[in-house]
Formats: C-alpha cells, sequence, structure tokens
C-alpha cells in the first residue's frame, strides 16, 4: 500500500517538474496534461491521495494563495471549511416528453425536476440515470470539475452543487459555512460566476468555463433564511426556451480572499478583463473611479434611458453624463479583434430632490392595500413606511411640489391616518390601526390584532412626522400614549424587547430608532417621559452590546447554538443600533467597539459586485415571497433594508472618520436609489436570479415561465420609500451636493 502511495507521489512530482510553465504561467493546467499524468482508473481512495498530495506541493507556492482546497473523504475542503461532498453532487434533468408548467412542485421551488446523486467508482464519479460522468482536476487556482453526458435525450440538463451552506446542521457550524453572497452573469451572457463567502473568511469563486445557459439557486422548504443547493445549467427545460447546447457543465472552483482577488484571479483564468468602480454613481457631473483587471484598452459606454452608446480609451476616472443606468464595458484589443469583458453598472442622477419628489408623487395606495392571492395585509412596516417619506419631503422641500402633486399627497396621507387613528375596532385594519381599547389579549394603544411590534414602532414614527408637519394634537396624544403602551408591554428588566411569546425583537426593524428620536423630540415638551424613554433606550443598547455575536429575529424560535439564525437583518441592525445611540444619545466606547465587530462579521452578507444595484446591498432573498412579483425566494438585490447596514456605515464614518466606511454607505443607498425609473416609478428589488423559487404556490400552473429580467414586472409604492426616511436623517444633504466624502467630526 505505501508503495502505491509512494508510487503515486513521485508521479505527480515528475509532472510538476515536467511542465513548470504550465503551473507557473498559464490560467489552469493544461487538463489534458493532467488527465494524462493521473491514474482515474486507480480506486477512488488513490484518486483522493492524488488530489491531498497536489493541495500539499501547492504549499511550496506554485501559483497559490491560501487557503486551499483540499479532498479528503470524499469531501472537497476551504481551508478548515467543509465546502461541499462530491457524492452529494447531482444531475439535474427533464425529459421532452415531461411537462413542468403542470403538476405539483415545492413552494420554495418554480419546477419538480429529476436529481440523481453522483456514486463514486472504480472511474471516478458516475450518474447512472442520466449516464454522467464527472471528472476533477487541479488548477493554478483551486479545482475544475467538469459533468458531461453521453446521452442526449434531455430537456433540461444541468449540476446541482449541495455546498454547505448555512442551516446545515452538524456540518461545522455557521461560522464555517456559506452563503451565495452574489452570482454575476453578463449581458451576453458568456461570464457567468458565483460568490460564495464564509464568515471564517475561507470565500471561494464558482466559474463557468464553458457557455451555460444559467443558473438557478435552490432553497430550502424548512426555512426561508437559507440556501440549499446552487445550479448550473447547460440547457433550461423547454418550458423556458429552446435547447441550444450540448450536455456538458464545466466549472473551476477556488478560493479568493476578497472580491478585488476573485476578478484578478478571473481576469487571468478566462483571459478577458472585469472593471469595478469606487462609487457605483452618483449627480450628473460628479465622478467615479474605473478599477481595472486585466489589459483594458477601451471602454464601451451604453446608457439604456439615452439609447447613447459610444467608445472611449480607458481612463482612470469617468464623468456621469447620463441619468439611469450606464453599463461600462471593458474592452481589449487582441490580435486586431475586440475582447469585451465583465461589465460595471453605474447610476446617475441630475437632481436628487427632484427624484425623490416623483417616487412620492407615484406612491399607488391600490398597491400598498393589495396583495394577489395572500391575506390583506398593508401593515405599517413595510407597505405604509411610504408615509414618514413624503411627511418629512413636505416639510423639507414641499415648495418643489406643484399644487396639484401636493394635494394628492397629503389626500393620501389622511387617508391613511385615518386608519391608524380608526377608534372602533370593527373597523380596525390588522397591523395598521393603532385601537386606543384593549381588544383580545393586547392593551390599549397596540397596532391592531398583533404583537408582531414593527408594526406599532414605524407606527409612531409616522405619527411624529404627522404632528411635526400636519400639527393636530391626536397624533401627538396617539404617540406618546402608544409609545409608553409599547415599552410597558414589550420591554423586560435586561432591556430587551420580547413578543408574548418570549422571542427577542430588540433589533428586529431597529427599534430603537423611533424610541431616541420620541425622547429628543419630548426634550423641550415632556421631560420626564424623555427621560423615561432614553432610559428605555440605554438599556436596550446595553442589552444589544452584552448579547454578542447571538443575533435573535422574527420567526427564529428557540435554536441550537451551532444552527443560530444568522439573518441579514438582525446582524446589521444591532450594529446600526449601537451607532444610533452613540451619535444621538451619547458616545459610548464599548458601543462603538462592539459596533465594528458586528460590521465585520456582517461584511460576509453584504454583497460584492460591479452593479450600482447590487454593490454594497445586504443579502437577502425571502422577501420576494411577498414583494416584486411575489415568485420568490429569490435575490432581494437592493432591498430597503439594505439601508439599516449603509446608515451603520455612514455613522460609523461620522463618529471615527474612517472613509472607507463613507463609501460603503454611498454604494449601499445607491442600491436602492438605483432602482428609481426616471418618470419615478420604483421598483421593490432588482433580479439576479433568473429562475426565482416560485412564490408559495405547490401548483406548477401559478408559476410564470420565462427567465427574470432586470427588474420585476411590479412596481413598488411602499416599502421601497424606506430609503428617503433614513437618507433625510443621513446623507441626503451629500447626495444633493454630489461632492466627495463630507468631512467627519471623529470622536
Amino acid at each position: 500500500m505505501m508503495q502505491k502511495y509512494k508510487t503515486v507521489f513521485i508521479h505527480l512530482t515528475c509532472v510538476l517538474i515536467q511542465y513548470p510553465d504550465q503551473m507557473q504561467d498559464k490560467a489552469a493546467i493544461d487538463n489534458r496534461i493532467f488527465r494524462k499524468n493521473t491514474i482515474f482508473t486507480q480506486n477512488v481512495e488513490t484518486m483522493h491521495l492524488l488530489f491531498f498530495l497536489a493541495a500539499a506541493l501547492s504549499l511550496t507556492g506554485i501559483g497559490h494563495q491560501s487557503p486551499e482546497l483540499s479532498i479528503k473523504d470524499n469531501t472537497i475542503f476551504c481551508g478548515e471549511c467543509e465546502l461541499v461532498k462530491l457524492t452529494d453532487f447531482e444531475v439535474c434533468y427533464t425529459l421532452p416528453s415531461e411537462d413542468i408548467t403542470k403538476g405539483e412542485k415545492e413552494f420554495t421551488s418554480a419546477f419538480a425536476d429529476h436529481r440523481p446523486a453522483f456514486e463514486a467508482s472504480g472511474n471516478g464519479l458516475y450518474e447512472k440515470e442520466t449516464q454522467s460522468s464527472m471528472t476533477l482536476s487541479r488548477t493554478r487556482y483551486g479545482l475544475e470539475i467538469n459533468v458531461k453526458s453521453t446521452l442526449n435525450n434531455f430537456s433540461e440538463y444541468g449540476v446541482s452543487i449541495p455546498f454547505n451552506f448555512m442551516g446545515k446542521l452538524k456540518r461545522g457550524g455557521w461560522r464555517k459555512q456559506y452563503v451565495v453572497n452574489n452570482v454575476f452573469r453578463s449581458t451576453d451572457g458568456k461570464i457567468l460566476y458565483a460568490y460564495l463567502t464564509s464568515p471564517s473568511g475561507c470565500n471561494i469563486c464558482v466559474a463557468a468555463m464553458n457557455n451555460l445557459a444559467g443558473w438557478k439557486a435552490d432553497f430550502p422548504s424548512y426555512s426561508c433564511h437559507y440556501f440549499e443547493k446552487l445550479c448550473l445549467y447547460a440547457n433550461f427545460d423547454r418550458a423556458y426556451g429552446p435547447r441550444e447546447r450540448e450536455n456538458e457543465v464545466s466549472f473551476q472552483i477556488f478560493p479568493v480572499k476578497d472580491y478585488d482577488d476573485l476578478l484578478g484571479k478571473l481576469s487571468k483564468i478566462l483571459d478577458i478583463p472585469f472593471l469595478d468602480v469606487d462609487k457605483t454613481g452618483g449627480k450628473i457631473g460628479s465622478r467615479v473611479k474605473l478599477i481595472p483587471y486585466g489589459k483594458i484598452d477601451s471602454v464601451r459606454i451604453v446608457n439604456d434611458f439615452s439609447k447613447t452608446c459610444k467608445t472611449i480609451p480607458f481612463q482612470n476616472e469617468i464623468e456621469i453624463e447620463y441619468e439611469s443606468d450606464t453599463y461600462l464595458y471593458p474592452v481589449r484589443c487582441r490580435k486586431g479583434e475586440a475582447v469585451v469583458g465583465g461589465e460595471a453598472e453605474i447610476y446617475g442622477y441630475a437632481d436628487i430632490i427632484d427624484t425623490y419628489r416623483k417616487t412620492m408623487d407615484r406612491v399607488n395606495l391600490f398597491r400598498v392595500f393589495h396583495r394577489k392571492n395572500f391575506e390583506f395585509d398593508g401593515n405599517l412596516c413595510e407597505h405604509q413606511c411610504w408615509m414618514s417619506a413624503g411627511l418629512r419631503f413636505l416639510m423639507k422641500y414641499g415648495d418643489r411640489m406643484n399644487a396639484d402633486e401636493k394635494r394628492r399627497l397629503t389626500n393620501k396621507l389622511n387617508c391613511l391616518l385615518d386608519l391608524i387613528t380608526e377608534p372602533d375596532s370593527v373597523n380596525a385594519i390588522k397591523r395598521v390601526t393603532i385601537l386606543n381599547t384593549p381588544y383580545a389579549e393586547y392593551p390599549a394603544y397596540n397596532v391592531f390584532g398583533d404583537d408582531r411590534f414593527q408594526e406599532e414602532a414605524f407606527g409612531m414614527t409616522i405619527l411624529l412626522d404627522a404632528y411635526k408637519y400636519f400639527g393636530d394634537r391626536l397624533y401627538y396624544d396617539y404617540l406618546i400614549n402608544t409609545m409608553d403602551s409599547f415599552l410597558n408591554t414589550y420591554q423586560k428588566e435586561d432591556g430587551s424587547l420580547r413578543r408574548f411569546s418570549g422571542e427577542d425583537y430588540s433589533t428586529v426593524c431597529c427599534l430603537i430608532i423611533p424610541i431616541i428620536d420620541v425622547a429628543n423630540f419630548l426634550a423641550d415638551k415632556d421631560k420626564a417621559r424623555s427621560d423615561r424613554y432614553m432610559e428605555s433606550a440605554r438599556k436596550m443598547a446595553w442589552h444589544i452590546c452584552r448579547r454578542g455575536a447571538v443575533f435573535p429575529t422574527e420567526g427564529a424560535g428557540n435554536r441550537d447554538p451551532e444552527d443560530q439564525e444568522m439573518e441579514d437583518g438582525s446582524i446589521s441592525c444591532s450594529a446600526l443600533s449601537l451607532l444610533y445611540y452613540c451619535d444621538n444619545v451619547e458616545y459610548v466606547p464599548e458601543f462603538i467597539t462592539a459596533a465594528k465587530e458586528i460590521l465585520d462579521l456582517h461584511e460576509t452578507w453584504v454583497m460584492r459586485s460591479s452593479s450600482c444595484g447590487s454593490k454594497c446591498s445586504s443579502l437577502r432573498w425571502w422577501e420576494t415571497c411577498w414583494e416584486g412579483d411575489q415568485n420568490g425566494p429569490a435575490f432581494c438585490a437592493g432591498h430597503a433594508w439594505t439601508i439599516w447596514r449603509a446608515e451603520g456605515d455612514w455613522l460609523y464614518y461620522k463618529l471615527t472618520g474612517d472613509e472607507k466606511y463613507y463609501i460603503k454607505a454611498f454604494n449601499g443607498f445607491m442600491t436602492n436609489i438605483s432602482k428609481i425609473r426616471p418618470d419615478g416609478n420604483t421598483y421593490a428589488i432588482r433580479n439576479i436570479d433568473m429562475i426565482p423559487g416560485g412564490g408559495f404556490y405547490t401548483d406548477a400552473e401559478c408559476t410564470v415561465f420565462r427567465l427574470q429580467n432586470k427588474f420585476p414586472d411590479t412596481y413598488d409604492s411602499g416599502l421601497s420609500r424606506y430609503m428617503w426616511i433614513r437618507a433625510n436623517d443621513s446623507i441626503l444633504d451629500h447626495l444633493i451636493s454630489g461632492e466627495g466624502a463630507p468631512k467627519a467630526a471623529s470622536n
């Protein structure tokens, strides 16, 4: 046995000595050379040893950076993190005789298909139903995997990769597990890669090496906050279009330190240029820095709105010239041929207050109250937060509206304010009305019919803004009575806010904000109440600081410590709560330190891309079950809750002077601004998924079978306006000026 292993070691060493150029200079080892010099006809144990030795030899510094990929016990590891088991790979297929548009399906999937798994065999890995073989070879940076069938009688053909995503129990704990940070597919469809991140820092890239139809994420049916599998397709099922390619999927997996490292390596592997930007847009006339990967000779500039296309020589900066979305395509001239690489996208606005005005005029009450297929819910959190955005516009920029626009907006506001303050339980609306009398198990001035009290908190922000603008004493009385009821009912001695079930809701939707805002507002009006509310905020902030890297959230319940609920918002709101306290109440060094640690941890959930729609977006994907076209789960790039992280970055910059957090904040806000169309209509999200999860339906006939476009079909009138509420308190003046980073008052 030892002699056999020794022979393999010597044989592999000879390969490295015989072909040093391929190891050092080429983007990947020539697969023909590698396969010629490896022993795939031997048993699987030998194959595993071969990869183990290849990983060990890579530590000599030949073309690799740590962490390394290795294979042990049929499992690929990235550093110490389990990545994926080879025998858990599945072939995804459908037959031409099958109709996926009919029949039953899982509610988290758009359709049902076949998923047979690979098995280890004497020749490597094989799947017998589809006669598919899987081969692996080491490349300069990681591994290349090829899956191919000898048959041709499929409609859909692809591979499902069950990476060790968060939520999979007994697989190393969440700090060593993964999320899909982003997936990039170029506008011409020729470039496809996924960026997977982990709190461990063992991030990876999965890059297509042949021309694929596309990809899809699989989501588990047991929880909407997790990924389950990443699927790459040579061909989608015929329901999505004609078959165009052979039944072959080839891709590389390689470790990367960060997104910058990913683009640098990918440019070498694919031998094409990539382009990134420091800021993803801004005011027309401001400048954006271009960051090249690989050689770029020129940049092709395409603007959708103005229908403009031009090519300029590459330069380090460009001026924003156009409104709306502009694509920047890097071009390299190679042997007289123009090679187009991976593009960046920026967004321009002429006047941010005019953009703000148009979005308020486009609010459609039917959209914020109507849901196609589910129980009525126009709640004060996700649906009616447009009201505070509108009230703040009227207070600060009302002179920018004409008489008709102002009348339309105030009529909409008064309509909803009447529902919020409806005194009769017969006419009260669940999660909208704040009922001024006790009802069922709920006290007076509780949001009607529920203890999901983020509605109550958002309602208090609306009431505060309504009193400031209209001056109606009714709104003042409702505000203080609601805050008294809220804190008396839900705040515990340790400072936490808890539902009747005991769930810790302290950082669901950053509930400390209205408490501090109302306390500060009452400082010269009702000092005793103001002090009491501020003490509640102080206790709440200390509770968040002391609980550390534990982030309970809505619906999480009590979980195994290994299976903690690691939802984006529960993390970002923890940091924002501490920073908001420091900025609006008092500077507490312990809070700044804790907030920085949480922001650093949250980087795993901050999307990295070269697009204004997703660069510095928070990573979310379950809201699309309720928002947009309601056909999720699917990536929610640029979702309004991104602003929790963006405002946290802004406050950390403001409080410490660390300018890189200003850039993060700017791009975070830009993910939301870039969803606004030139006429003011706004989307809830940007579509990244080519095929969303299919909504809550279990009947395939309810699914729309088409590949997703840039935006959903449905405009949004509610939560997309949350960005304006927070921008008013943070970055809006800077967006108006379009200048560089404002001077921070560092403590």
